[in-house]
Formats: C-alpha cells, sequence, structure tokens
C-alpha cells in the first residue's frame, strides 16, 4: 500500500502520465493525417519533377488543389455550433496542425502543417464573422 503522504504526488503524475497520452496520441493522429494528405497530393501531382528538390513543384495555382471547405467543416463542428464549441474546436484543430509541432518532421510535413493552419485560422476567422463575435 503507497504511504498516504505520497498520493497527492501519484494522483498529480497519473494525471501528466493521461494528459501527456492524450496529447500525444492526437498528435500522432495528426502526423499520419498530414502523411495520408501529402501522400495523396503526391500520387496526384506529375512524377516529373525531382523530389529532392523543393523549390521544382508544382504551380502555385496547382498547389492547393484541395476543394473549398466550409468553415464548420474545418472545424469539425455542426454548422450550429455555439461560440464556445467553435473555439474549442479551433484550439483542438490548430494545436494539431500547428507549424511549430512538425518543425522536425521535414519540409513537406511543414508546409503542409503551414496550409492546414492558414485554413484552421481563415475558418475561425469567418466563423467569428458569421457569428459576430
Amino acid at each position: 500500500m503507497p504511504d498516504v503522504a505520497n498520493i497527492p504526488f501519484l494522483l498529480l503524475t497519473t494525471g501528466v502520465g493521461v494528459a501527456l497520452f492524450f496529447a500525444a496520441r492526437e498528435f500522432v493522429k495528426g502526423v499520419r493525417l498530414a502523411k495520408h494528405e501529402h501522400d495523396a497530393r503526391s500520387a496526384a501531382g506529375s512524377g516529373s519533377h525531382d523530389r529532392n528538390d523543393p523549390d521544382d513543384g508544382p504551380e502555385p495555382s496547382q498547389r492547393d488543389n484541395t476543394p473549398h471547405r466550409q468553415w464548420y467543416q474545418v472545424l469539425e463542428v455542426e454548422p450550429t455550433a455555439g461560440p464556445e464549441e467553435i473555439r474549442v474546436a479551433y484550439r483542438r484543430m490548430i494545436a494539431l496542425y500547428h507549424p511549430d509541432k512538425v518543425n522536425n518532421l521535414g519540409v513537406d510535413l511543414r508546409s503542409m502543417a503551414e496550409r492546414r493552419a492558414k485554413e484552421i485560422n481563415a475558418a475561425y476567422a469567418m466563423a467569428r464573422k458569421m457569428r459576430g463575435l
């Protein structure tokens, strides 16, 4: 049986461990999604350019070939979501796709994260504008 004096410490460390577990799980989910999006875009692009040259990519007008999505689709909420739900969804999404989180994972993943972060920020701005916040 643990010493009674150590119980608050054990509870604290257990809580921190659980929080780190869920944060790591969400991060891994975001990295997998980013890799999937990168692979899909790579497969859709032409194979004629050198994959090791980051400057030799598709034309800027072809880089963002994702279909236009509504703000609530980007933030993964219902169109009728309230201000608090929108704010929580924004924070969750930006935490997954913030470019600083993937800084050491390579140029491709960082550029994808930058695009997604811009999309998330634009969606949040639109949601705030539509809701008058």
